[in-house]
């Protein structure tokens, strides 16, 4: 009788054990599959902003950073002599 006892139980731990590792591989499959959401989501808008540079008429995004940095100090400095 103490032999079945120690079957059950044995039986009992495997399946706990089993369970636990589908669980642990449940998460880490769900975790992967987030970031690599995460990681087509950044690339869509990366891609959304680039071709709204593109279409605005800017050769690419160094092009846009720069007009945009240069009308922004020269606007900057409009306003510090407009207050002096």
């Amino acid at each position: 009788m103490d032999s079945s006892v120690s079957e059950v139980q044995n039986l009992r731990d495997e399946k706990v054990a089993k369970d636990a590792r589908e669980a642990h591989l449940l998460a880490e499959t769900t975790r992967q599959a987030d970031e690599e959401k995460h990681r087509t989501e950044a690339k869509l808008s990366v891609e959304k902003v680039l071709g709204s540079v593109t279409a605005a008429g800017y050769g690419g995004l160094f092009a846009f950073m720069d007009e945009l940095l240069n009308v922004r100090i020269c606007a900057g400095i409009k306003n510090v002599w407009e207050t002096w």
